[in-house]
């Protein structure tokens, strides 16, 4: 049994959270177009609100059912995980990535670069188009977590749990 449930997000928070940062920042650095991304630190509050608010709607909602399954879906949503994870500890936690992952030296020009791994550390299992994303993800972690240790495409955090990436 599935649920929507829906989200009203001002005009300011969509502007900066979806149509710029996701959009504008997100969306091109995920695809090699380095070039095309822009760096605008005024969207990026307005990422984090909207994050904290889907996450919190879904907490709302495991909080009135019970435990189930959270399944968080692309890059408009990699803080989820982690806001999450913060908030139950028995509800397993997906991830799906719709778009490329980019090599570690692409993905470090992003300056919010170690938040938004961190968000998806969030979740039990990453998954990915393909394998070479995955280890783009993986090998991301590595070069920016030196306390997490990858071992065929399962990620050991130093708080013992492990996350299983998927292609």
């Amino acid at each position: 049994e599935v649920e929507l449930c829906p989200l009203d997000l001002d005009r300011p928070t969509v502007a900066g959270y979806y149509h710029g940062f996701s959009n504008r920042t997100l969306w091109p650095l995920l695809h090699g177009l380095v070039e095309q991304s822009l760096f605008e630190r005024r969207w990026w509050p307005a990422y984090m609100s909207a994050n904290e608010r889907f996450a919190a709607a879904a907490l709302d909602q495991v909080s009135r059912r019970g435990g189930a399954l959270l399944w968080v879906h692309d890059y408009h949503l990699m803080l989820v995980p982690a806001l999450l994870r913060r908030g139950t500890s028995d509800s397993p936690i997906g991830f799906f990535l719709h778009v490329p992952f980019p090599a570690p030296e692409l993905f470090a020009r992003l300056p919010w670069r170690e938040q938004l791994v961190d968000g998806l550390l969030g979740a039990d299992v990453i998954a990915f188009h393909t394998e070479e994303y995955r280890d783009n993800f993986a090998r991301t972690c590595l070069r920016l977590r030196r306390d997490v240790t990858c071992e065929r495409g399962r990620l050991r955090l130093p708080d013992g749990r492990t996350v299983v990436t998927a292609a």
